[in-house]
């Protein structure tokens, strides 16, 4: 800590960053937000300083309650944001006669078993594969030689140009290349895995009707609306 600043109330995430802002700033208010239900690091710290958590779908918010025991009125469920304004559908000149799934997300323990289904299913179904993803294990390599159905690309800030080249889109939970892609009009495999990274199931999901609840101009001001309703 360089110096004291009165923060009117701290936004926080991740469980050792939360611990350590409020040791830091004891007398402030603080938010917390959720990012996921299978990661140690996401676990949602308990203290009367946090006044509101934020869950970025509703199935973490169920977990949160259930198993930690915080008060269900405590907790919203904000959708991560999304820029609508680089986010949208486009029309592509491409010509091909092969579906293409497109997966994005950390090369990861947590991914492994979906990116091995995701490569056995599109070769079983004559489709294209391609990968984008920082990889933080060693194990793709291995997997994708000689399938010349997969194409890996390292990971983007310009995602969108890889949405806009699929047919649908496939991730792990609700994560945002699955809500990025509905907002291109792409539907999305969802594989719902459990904190070891193990398939319980997977499912094509349609374009939902409500899009505008993951826009990022609706989401920062249900964000704002939190921050005013603890201060």
């Amino acid at each position: 800590k360089i110096q004291d600043i009165n923060f009117d109330i701290i936004h926080l995430n991740h469980k050792p960053v939360t611990e350590h802002l409020l040791r830091f700033y004891p007398e402030t208010p603080a938010i917390c937000s959720i990012h996921s239900e299978v990661i140690s690091l996401e676990e949602p710290v308990l203290s009367p300083q946090i006044k509101s958590y934020i869950a970025i779908r509703p199935e973490i918010k169920k977990h949160i309650v259930d198993k930690f025991g915080i008060d269900e009125n405590n907790v919203s469920v904000i959708y991560n944001p999304i820029d609508d304004t680089k986010f949208k559908p486009v029309k592509t000149n491409e010509s091909r006669s092969k579906k293409r799934i497109l997966f994005v997300g950390t090369i990861d323990y947590l991914r492994q078993k979906t990116i091995e289904d995701l490569i056995n299913k599109t070769k079983e179904n004559n489709e294209e594969l391609w990968v984008v993803g920082k990889k933080n294990d060693t194990y793709l390599d291995a997997l994708i030689n000689n399938q010349e159905h997969v194409k890996y690309f390292e990971p983007t800030a310009n995602v969108e140009k890889y949405i806009h080249q699929c047919d649908e889109t496939a991730g792990i939970l609700l994560g945002r290349t699955t809500i990025e892609g509905w907002m291109c009009g792409k539907k999305g495999w969802i594989y719902d895995v459990d904190e070891t990274g193990n398939i319980l199931g997977k499912k094509l999901h349609d374009i939902p009707a409500d899009l505008d609840k993951f826009k990022s101009s609706n989401v920062a001001t249900q964000i704002i609306d939190e921050y005013i309703k603890i201060l």
